[in-house]
């Protein structure tokens, strides 16, 4: 008999009885389903997720993708990664690499740093020190500059020959300055900003001080082609030092961004304020750049209402409260393109990294719920307290991407402005990025849900079309702070921060253990990715 449906020999009923039975229930089963799917519930109910997408049910709406929700590797191996510290507290802020060495900076009040020039140079409450380890973390050097105020680093810089540069604050007329300093005595006020010059075996070559009257920071440097040193941060000073051919001379807000300018044997090429006209505000930088073609960048974050936007912005207007800025100057720093960015809330530009072809990349931590999205492949909503917020833009200002990704708590913390974060976001040589911050929410999407604690590290790599690949929590029963991350290759990268934990893991440590109130940290880790094949991560249905 053909095409006959097989059948029991000994059932009840036949197999035409049996399908047209069951048929028919399927077909009650599914309208009743249904019905309930677009009358019963005035609420949304049904999410589902399945493979890479949360697909969520709403009354009288067809299906719709509400949040991406990816499948995520935690394929992490730790080659080294050690605490380095005394009996008060220590911690690290800036990392680099340079020809197969690494070179970390922080601040220390321990005078029984592990390291015999740091211990017999530490001079009271907070200094500067820097320290270079091989490849396999064996320590080099360190060495400590500093004052018998507290002095903070905030920055690192290398230049092409090998010179480690340094930028940072200083709170007492004895810093370590040199003889041909630019400015060898400090002003007064809370803080003077500090910049530095290390030889590659740690021998200081130039110091000097730049700040005014009151307070003074230098945050972050860069180097461009011919090895001149810029740097950018945040002033309330109105004689803070300017050039003559500043573009802003009047400091008419609380606080204006510097943006300053070094020759390689550390002479004041230019110095300028950054900002807008509105009183009583703040325009803060935080970060410089280089572009390829020599154009040079600046961000930070300002509540002024009148930054000299560009014609082409991309946001004309502040949108309330601090929204982040950046800005691109040529090489004579001329405003070629200047924008805010944000929304109704709090937005800190806290972090940027420049590829190859000049894309610009922006780590930001919000509690705006109205950033603009572009093409998002993490997250497409606000979740809750602070955010970070990943965006890239093209050389000429187009917003290209931008996506949310936080949980259920604070991503990094918002001190109302002032903020300083130890955070990064890199492009890797294969155009992947990496994004290293620190978090209190214990729901940030990884398959390995390692979260201790109070505030954790967190680690995460986005693929080439910047989807979420490889993410992880670091961290210990105590708070745990990221400093900076750098990409050694595509798939190796050094991390350093602070860590207030005793259970702190430590993979082939110099030292295992927290020896103080807080121990900085620095290791390498290299990532794997896993092929994960779709699956259905969570359902709920009723009805």
């Amino acid at each position: 008999m053909k095409n006959r449906l097989p059948c029991f020999p000994k059932a009840a009923f036949s197999c035409q009885q049996y399908v047209g039975k069951n048929l028919f229930l399927l077909i009650i089963y599914l309208l009743f389903f249904f019905l309930c799917l677009n009358k019963a519930f005035p609420e949304p109910y049904f999410n589902l997720y399945i493979s890479n997408f949360k697909i969520e049910k709403q009354p009288f709406k067809a299906w719709e993708i509400k949040e991406w929700r990816p499948q995520i590797a935690s394929n992490f191996n730790f080659k080294w990664l050690s605490n380095i510290g005394g009996s008060e507290d220590d911690g690290f802020i800036s990392v680099k690499v340079f020809k197969q060495y690494i070179y970390v900076g922080g601040s220390t009040r321990s005078s029984d740093f592990p390291n015999d020039s740091i211990r017999k140079n530490f001079k009271s409450q907070s200094d500067i020190i820097i320290l270079k380890f091989d490849l396999n973390g064996n320590l080099i050097w360190g060495t400590i500059i500093g004052s018998n105020g507290n002095d903070w680093l905030y920055s690192l810089a290398i230049d092409s020959l090998g010179y480690i540069w340094g930028c940072g604050e200083a709170r007492s007329s004895d810093f370590t300055i040199t003889s041909d300093a630019f400015q060898k005595n400090y002003s007064g006020g809370t803080a003077d900003a500090v910049v530095f010059k290390l030889d590659s075996n740690g021998i200081l070559l130039y110091s000097t001080y730049i700040g005014g009257g009151d307070y003074d920071a230098i945050t972050n440097l860069a180097v461009d082609k011919s090895n001149n040193v810029l740097g950018t941060g945040r002033t309330r000073s109105g004689n803070f030092p300017l050039t003559t051919d500043a573009k802003d001379k009047i400091l008419s807000e609380e606080y204006k961004t510097p943006i300053v300018k070094f020759s390689p044997n550390g002479n004041l090429i230019y110095s300028s304020f950054f900002g807008g006209s509105t009183p009583n505000s703040r325009t803060l930088g935080d970060v410089i750049g280089v572009l390829k073609n020599g154009n040079i960048i600046v961000t930070g974050y300002a509540n002024s209402l009148t930054l000299p936007v560009s014609q082409n912005a991309s946001q004309k207007n502040n949108n309330g409260a601090f929204d982040g800025f950046f800005v691109i100057f040529d090489s004579s720093f001329n405003i070629l393109y200047c924008t805010y960015f944000g929304g109704n809330n709090n937005d800190y530009i806290a972090q940027i990294d420049v590829d190859k072809f000049n894309n610009i990349y922006l780590l930001i931590f919000t509690n705006s719920p109205n950033l603009p999205l572009k093409n998002p492949t993490l997250m497409v909503n606000f979740q809750k307290d602070l955010d970070a917020f990943l965006a890239q833009f093209d050389s000429l200002g187009n917003n290209i991407w931008g996506s949310y990704f936080g949980g259920k708590n604070f991503e990094a913390r918002d001190f109302g402005g002032l903020n300083y974060y130890g955070c990064s976001i890199k492009v890797t040589p294969d155009q992947q990025i990496l994004s290293f911050f620190y978090s209190n929410s214990d729901d940030l999407p990884t398959n390995q849900n390692n979260y201790k604690k109070n505030y954790d590290n967190f680690i995460l790599k986005l693929d080439k079309d910047k989807t979420l690949s490889t993410s992880t929590y670091l961290g210990g029963s105590a708070d745990d702070f990221s400093g900076d991350l750098f990409p050694i290759d595509n798939e190796t990268f050094v991390i350093c921060g602070t860590t207030n934990s005793p259970d702190f893991p430590t993979v082939n440590a110099q030292q295992n253990r927290l020896k103080g109130k807080s121990d900085g940290f620095v290791g390498i880790i290299s990532l794997a990715i896993d092929s994960l094949p779709p699956t259905v991560q969570s359902y709920s249905d009723s009805c």
